[in-house]
């Protein structure tokens, strides 16, 4: 799916903008199921795509017989992550990246990114723990 101009149909970004939804639930426990559809063929620019496609369907959704379809779009802080995950390797040593920032006290502080294995504090169903 990968390109240099991410053109999408409806159908294919609700799918991408599903996939990443799925990550975010898993993650804050709204389902247990670890099997989660590929993204690994979809690159950033499709993702972000995708996501405001659905949100400009959501803006322009019209009631049905008093009904609003709409679908969960998640943020771009989101998708990036979820980019990132998919792309970086585990690696509990080496940040992705770092981000210097004061705090409210004008002190420097420094915010990393990284990628770590979190497998021994998942619980998730039909998996086995190691």
């Amino acid at each position: 799916m990968s390109g240099t101009s991410p053109l999408l149909t409806f159908d294919q970004a609700l799918s991408i903008n599903s996939r990443i939804a799925k990550r975010y639930f898993l993650a804050n426990g709204l389902t247990d199921n670890p099997v989660l559809p590929s993204l690994n063929d979809v690159s950033l620019a499709e993702m972000l795509t995708a996501v405001q496609m659905v949100r400009e369907h959501n803006e322009n959704s019209k009631p049905v017989n008093g009904t609003r379809h709409l679908h969960v779009v998640p943020d771009d802080r989101l998708v990036a992550a979820v980019y990132v995950a998919i792309h970086y390797s585990v690696d509990a040593e080496q940040p992705i990246v770092i981000e210097p920032e004061k705090d409210e006290d004008g002190r420097w502080v420094m915010k990393a990114l990284a990628i770590v294995d979190v497998t021994d504090r998942a619980e998730l169903r039909g998996v086995e723990a190691a």
